[in-house]
């Protein structure tokens, strides 16, 4: 899948829907974004395939923007008015409502965080949304302390392995929940136990014994209906459920004397979709928690498989076979002898 680059005006994207011409999505020739208010523009070394671009090309997700990708890293070469905080040269990670897979992204100033210098641009690309997420869940909503107990399911993914290094740098127990032949890389970010989540409930009850039947604080969850009357099993008193995906279907019958004798918190949620205020928000608190750990070593994104831009129908085959470790990750071309006409 190749886009050939004629024109000082335009660059090589992923596009979904109508602009892949009916296919799930497509490498096309774009117009290079130009900054708005607030905004800054940056050339991608880099972007982060996400399980929502899975979801984007089956037509079960939406971007504001033609062309995929929720997170980057690059140098900004483009500043627009109103901003401050950032120049041109600055190397940086952004989160993004689309348009990340490609050779420039335009995106919110007060959405970015600093790209930490010992991460190369793959790592650093992967940082936006699981730092997000995660400081969102973990801190924000979670409310989580040294010492205490969090439950992650897919803890072998891009998300669920930063999860486990997080709660691991944070002082917490974790318990982290992964096929066999994953087993040892999810104990090698930091997991205090690995155990088979395949099965809700025998996973339930491994946890409960592992605790000495007080369950786990807080629950990080990507399965959503296939397992929540499990994780309620698994919860501690005055324990969170949080909800981020819903890989194991949309539908569940909420136990809910359960829950209310355990007095259980179930959070579900998103980041797409919040208002832009939200998003800087939760961007400026994961640069305050969480960006110290990525600088220091303790936190380190973990990298399963790189691919060219042009080569991204791979990657989403790729990730499809669900045989992956950590993240997948689209480079562009180097394109450091290219000025876009503005």
């Amino acid at each position: 899948m190749t886009a050939q680059i004629l024109d000082a005006t335009k660059m090589q994207a992923v596009v979904w829907g109508k602009a892949a011409g009916g296919a799930p999505f497509a490498l096309r020739a774009q117009p290079i974004p130009q900054p708005g208010p607030g905004e800054v523009r940056l050339r991608v070394a880099a972007a982060a395939l996400n399980y929502s671009d899975l979801l984007l090309a089956r037509g079960r997700y939406a971007l504001a923007s033609p062309v995929a990708g929720i997170e980057a890293a690059g140098e900004i070469d483009a500043l627009g008015p109103d901003v401050t905080g950032w120049k041109v040269g600055d190397r940086v990670c952004a989160l993004s409502d689309g348009g990340a897979q490609a050779d420039w992204l335009c995106a919110r100033a007060d959405h970015l965080l600093p790209w930490p210098e010992r991460l190369d641009a793959a790592e650093a690309a992967c940082l936006p949304e699981a730092m997000a997420t995660i400081w969102s869940n973990l801190v924000d909503l979670g409310g989580m302390a040294r010492g205490q107990t969090l439950l992650v399911h897919g803890a072998s993914g891009g998300m669920g392995s930063f999860a486990v290094e997080t709660g691991h740098a944070m002082g917490l127990t974790v318990i982290a929940c992964a096929s066999a032949s994953k087993t040892e890389f999810v104990r090698s970010l930091g997991a205090d136990h690995v155990i088979d989540g395949r099965d809700a409930e025998a996973c339930a009850a491994k946890v409960l014994a592992l605790t000495g039947g007080q369950g786990a604080d807080l629950i990080l969850d990507v399965m959503g209906g296939s397992h929540l009357t499990a994780n309620v099993t698994a919860a501690a008193m005055d324990g969170r459920i949080a909800l981020i995906g819903l890989m194991g279907g949309p539908e569940a019958q909420a136990p809910l004397g359960r829950m209310m004798a355990k007095r259980l918190t179930l959070f579900t949620t998103s980041l797409r979709d919040r208002p832009v205020s939200a998003k800087a928000r939760i961007i400026s608190g994961a640069r305050q928690d969480l960006l110290p750990l990525v600088e220091t070593g303790a936190l380190t994104p973990r990298i399963a498989r790189r691919f060219p831009l042009a080569e991204v129908a791979q990657a989403h085959r790729f990730m499809e076979s669900r045989g992956h470790l950590g993240k997948i990750v689209l480079e562009t071309q180097t394109h450091s002898d290219r000025t876009p006409d503005t």
